[in-house]
Order: structure tokens, then sequence, then C-alpha cells
């Protein structure tokens, strides 16, 4: 039997972006923010000698899935909100970082120095439409490294992040977080256990802000089995 689980990002704090700075090849400042109504990932070269780099985090809390277990599929489930330049085309690298049980960062250096997985995966941006969830590339063998971890346990933590691999024309693309609402925020979808059989769906977030109409408005963890 296999298991699909449902994880949505639960805090301000679990998701956001970074702007790396280089001035003529060389470091030059970087900003964090995980307030933003968006993530980004993408690459800006003004033509001057500074380039920028956007890098996204994305944390996903209490994952129920013992260490060891056999990983079938995962993705992420991202709902897109624009784009600057032209981001069709272009290449996004997934990885995450390679922890036992990944913390919120809290400043850019969290981001751009985490140890990531040996394992990440390519997704090239497709045409999409603004307010509309998108499937990111598989990122299976990432998320079974983490799982194959040694100090991995139940209910820890990952956090998976997205920077860009299309060093190539200016373009970023956009992706709405958790401070947009929890019915705009990004998912990690996995499906584990064996690889035949009856399956079951299990939504996993907890809600700390004003929710949807389906949802309570007080902090719960809502897993809701056989849908």
């Amino acid at each position: 039997m296999s298991t699909e689980i449902i994880e949505v990002i639960a805090a301000s704090s679990d998701d956001g972006f970074v702007r790396q700075e280089f001035m003529y090849g060389s470091p030059s400042s970087n900003a964090f923010t995980s307030t933003n109504d968006e993530m980004k990932v993408g690459y800006e070269d003004d033509g001057f000698g500074l380039t920028q780099y956007f890098w996204s985090f994305l944390r996903f809390t209490t994952i129920d899935i013992a260490q060891g277990e056999n990983i079938i599929s995962a993705y992420l489930q991202m709902k897109y909100s624009g784009y600057e330049s032209s981001s069709v085309g272009k290449t996004v690298k997934i990885s995450a970082e390679a922890v036992d049980d990944a913390s919120a960062p809290t400043n850019a250096s969290d981001v751009i120095n985490a140890t990531l997985t040996t394992s990440n995966s390519t997704w090239t941006i497709p045409t999409m439409s603004s307010g509309t969830y998108y499937d990111s590339a598989d990122i299976t063998s990432t998320i079974q490294e983490i799982v194959n971890r040694a100090g991995w346990v139940a209910d820890n933590d990952m956090n998976i992040i997205l920077h860009d691999s299309s060093t190539s024309g200016n373009w970023y693309a956009r992706w709405w977080s958790h401070n947009k609402g929890v019915s705009h925020a990004p998912k990690l979808v996995i499906n584990y256990g064996a690889a035949s059989g009856d399956s079951e769906t299990v939504y996993n977030t907890v809600i700390k802000s004003a929710q949807p109409a389906a949802f309570s408005p007080i902090d719960t963890c809502i897993a809701e089995g056989n849908r």
C-alpha cells in the first residue's frame, strides 16, 4: 500500500527568497526576506558589472515519513504569480538542505551557504498563467536522500531550495508564498510505501493565520485520510 501526503507551508518564516549580488564578479551584498507575498528565482545582469541571483526556500514541517521509507514520487506545487522578462524555457535547480531536521532560515547565508543534497532536479519553466498551481520537476531522489539520512525521524522538517541555473538573459519567475494566504501557499506532494496496491492521501498543514472557510481559524493540525 502506498500513501500520498500533501504538505503545505505552515508559517511566514518557512518560505521566502534571497537576492545575492555580485559587482564585477566579486560578492557585493545580499538581501533576505520571509515576509514578501512572493518568492523569486532568476538572474539579472545590468550590463554595468552588477549581477543578481534570486534563491527561494520552502521549509515543510512535521513530515510524517519514517526513516528509510521508500519514496515513490515527490514534487512541489507552486502557484505562479507572474514573471519579469521571459522565464519560459529557463531552468531552476531544486535541491534540499542536507540536514536531518531543517530549521527555518533567518538570513541570506542560511540559504546561499546551505549544504545541499547530492541529488537535485532541473525544472524547465513552462508557459504559465498567473494564479495557477504548477507541478515542479520530479524531486523523488532528493526527498529519498533526506529520508535515508541516519538522523531522519518521522515529523522532522525539510528545507527545499530553488536557485537559477540559466545564467543568460535577464529573467526571474515569481510564485506566491505563504504570506499571500494558505490557499496560495506552496505544497510538497510525496507518495511513499509500496509501489503497487491501494493508496490513501493525507493532508498535513499547521494553520497559523486566517484561513478559508473550510479550515478552522485556530492553530490546529489537519490530517485527512482516505480522500
